[in-house]
């Protein structure tokens, strides 16, 4: 399993970052200011998110569990978050 989410959650950040990053120039093309804000929140976190895997991967290789835990959390909020606000987005 360890094998397979590495491999599939570095190319599902970078995905959604840069489904933000169009949303967002698009928005900003089309004078969307609730849009562009909501995309440009998307891209960083999910940026930083991506950013979190090597010190997460590295966390969890060197059996530190607690930092490993940490990072985590982090990064399944950071995802949550950034979904369900654009959820929500669809809708207002």
């Amino acid at each position: 399993a360890s094998v397979f989410l590495r491999t599939i959650f570095p190319k599902f950040f970078l995905f959604l970052t840069l489904i933000s990053v169009v949303n967002f120039l698009m928005a900003l093309i089309d004078g969307q200011s609730g849009v562009m804000v909501i995309a440009a929140v998307s891209a960083v976190l999910m940026g930083i998110a991506y950013g979190l895997i090597p010190i997460t991967n590295r966390s969890r290789d060197e059996g530190l569990q607690q930092r490993f835990s940490q990072l985590h959390r982090v990064s399944v909020l950071l995802t949550v978050g950034v979904l369900s606000i654009n959820v929500v987005a669809i809708f207002l």
